[in-house]
C-alpha cells in the first residue's frame, strides 16, 4: 500500500467520522421527547400518586383511601431529555384497536398547548373509569384491542408514541403496564386481524361474483 493510498484511507475515515459527530450534534442538541404511561391515584386539590394500587399493603390502601386518594387515573408522562425547548399541542390515549381518548380542555390536567422545556417533566392524566367505559363499547374484547398507549403531538407535528402500554378492561382486571406487549406489537396484531377481515370479506365479494 502506497503512502498516497494511506493518505486517502485516512482521509475517508476521518471524513465518516466527522458526519458522524455533525450529526450525533445535531440530534442531541435539540428537543428529545420520552412518552411513558403510568397508573396512580389522584386526591385532593389534584395531588397524584404515581404507583397502581397492587404497590400497596392493605393497610396501605385503606390509608391512602382515607387520605382522600380514591380516584384512579393513567398518566400521558412526557419527559424532555434534550437540550432544546418544544411544544405539546395534543395529548391522548389510543387503544390498540385505533380507538382514541383525549380530554384537551379538562380543568384537572395543564392546558394546551405546553412549552417543554429542556430536562423539563409533564404529565397529563385520565381517569380509569372513562377509560373503562369507552373499552366497554368495543366489539373487539381482547388484549390487543384494549392495549393502550400514550400519544402526544409536537408542535413540529410529529407524533411520539409511549414505550409502555396498560391492558384496560372495563371489568377491571387492568394488567400492569410492565407485564403487556409493547405497543407496536399490540397494534401490529390488531393490524394483522383488520387485514384478515378485510381479505376475507374480498374473497367473498370475489366468489359471490364468480357464482352470478
Amino acid at each position: 500500500m502506497t503512502a498516497a493510498l494511506v493518505v486517502a484511507v485516512i482521509a475517508v475515515v476521518l471524513a465518516a467520522v466527522s458526519l458522524l459527530w455533525q450529526a450525533a450534534a445535531y440530534f442531541l442538541s435539540g428537543p428529545r421527547i420520552k412518552v411513558s404511561l403510568d397508573e396512580g391515584l389522584r386526591g385532593p386539590g389534584g395531588g397524584v400518586i404515581s404507583a397502581p394500587p397492587s404497590a400497596y399493603t392493605e393497610k396501605g390502601r385503606e390509608k391512602l383511601v382515607a387520605d382522600g386518594y380514591t380516584e384512579r387515573i393513567v398518566a400521558v408522562v412526557v419527559r424532555n431529555v434534550g437540550r432544546m425547548p418544544t411544544t405539546i399541542r395534543m395529548w391522548s390515549l389510543r387503544f390498540g384497536n385505533d380507538a382514541l381518548w383525549t380530554f384537551p380542555i379538562d380543568p384537572e390536567n395543564v392546558p394546551l398547548p405546553h412549552r417543554l422545556d429542556a430536562h423539563d417533566e409533564i404529565g397529563w392524566y385520565a381517569t380509569l373509569e372513562q377509560l373503562r367505559d369507552l373499552q366497554r363499547e368495543f366489539l373487539d374484547q381482547s388484549d390487543e384491542a384494549a392495549a393502550v398507549v400514550g400519544l402526544v403531538r409536537l408542535g413540529s407535528g410529529s407524533q411520539i408514541e409511549s414505550g409502555n402500554a396498560l391492558v384496560v378492561r372495563a371489568d377491571g382486571s387492568e394488567r400492569d403496564s410492565r407485564r403487556v406487549p409493547r405497543w407496536s406489537l399490540a397494534r401490529a396484531m390488531a393490524r394483522a386481524r383488520r387485514r384478515r377481515r378485510s381479505l376475507a370479506h374480498k374473497l367473498a365479494r370475489r366468489k359471490h361474483q364468480g357464482d352470478g
